[in-house]
């Protein structure tokens, strides 16, 4: 079995590296099909929906968002202006 791998945005390239070694900062491209690499906000999205049943136990994806909620005080799974780690990019 092989490392799961990441595209990361560093210093103005596009790069795969080890989820592993993904750092704040980063920018991660995800597309449908992707497992989320680590927990991050949502900075730049079209259209996307990630399915997080595993943590908030929702069966249909949930429609992720730039403007979405991330503060502490929001519910996880009422931030839709977040992805979590291992969650699945389902659009």
């Amino acid at each position: 079995m092989s490392a799961a791998q990441a595209w990361v945005l560093r210093d103005g390239h596009l790069t795969r590296v080890p989820s592993a070694a993904i750092v704040p900062g980063d920018w991660v491209r995800l597309e449908a099909g992707d497992r989320v690499p680590a927990d991050g906000r949502v900075l730049v999205a079209t259209n996307v929906e990630a399915s997080e049943s595993a943590l908030t136990g929702e069966s249909a994806p949930v429609s992720k968002s730039v403007d979405g909620p991330t503060d502490d005080d929001t519910p996880l799974g009422d931030r839709s202006g977040m992805l979590f780690m291992n969650s699945a990019i389902t659009r």
